[in-house]
């Protein structure tokens, strides 16, 4: 949604290999991307950076509350705690609390406009919309029958969501005094990205 600035996109590479992650973001950043995109960061690629020496403290969001994996995606969890674990790393259960208020603040963002961009695609498309995208067509409807959001409206919400991500920052930092904590914030979480496993994939046979 080009001009929605309030909550910004990123491209992020998903493997089954960390090697490969590296190798994505190393070819990446390789191309000197700030060159040509001036929503790009300076930021060349930096090699590993860690003390071997020192185990990583890491939180394990298992639910936000909102959500419950299902069962395939619990036992992933697990087992990847099991693996951190067994590599010498404080791996403590986790929650940020704020997933709520989060998830509110973006679809208020999202549809700021009254859903008309989002609108405008579908329309040009013939189709009805996807299933999960039925918010925007929502929010498009209502936006038809009571005044728009203006300028100010938008200034209170991305207001609302900076206080929001310093209320996130502030319970990162605060993970230094949970129990099991080694006396400093987390050095990373890790979190389901969906509630469900993907779909298995389909590859051609070469006959």
């Amino acid at each position: 949604m080009p001009g929605q600035e309030a909550v910004r996109s990123i491209n992020g590479p998903m493997s089954a290999s960390l090697e490969a992650v590296q190798l994505w973001m190393k070819a990446v950043l390789a191309s000197e991307p700030w060159l040509r995109d001036p929503n790009v960061i300076r930021l060349p690629f930096r090699e590993d950076r860690l003390d071997k020496q020192r185990p990583m403290y890491i939180g394990l969001v298992m639910d936000n509350g909102i959500v419950r994996p299902t069962p395939a995606v619990t036992r992933a969890l697990n087992i990847t705690r099991k693996a951190l674990e067994a590599a010498g790393h404080v791996v403590v259960e986790w929650c940020l609390g704020y997933d709520a208020e989060l998830l509110n603040i973006l679809y208020q963002l999202f549809e700021a406009d009254g859903g008309e961009h989002i609108a405008s695609f579908i329309a040009q498309s013939g189709e009805p919309y996807p299933l999960g995208m039925k918010p925007y067509e929502q929010a498009y409807e209502a936006a038809q029958k009571v005044e728009k959001p203006n300028v100010a409206d938008y200034w209170k919400l991305q207001a609302q969501r900076t206080a929001l991500a310093k209320k996130c920052l502030d319970a990162w930092m605060a993970s230094a005094k949970v129990d099991g904590s080694p006396g400093r914030p987390f050095d990373a979480v890790i979190s389901p990205a969906t509630p469900w496993p993907a779909c298995p994939q389909c590859v051609p046979s070469a006959s």
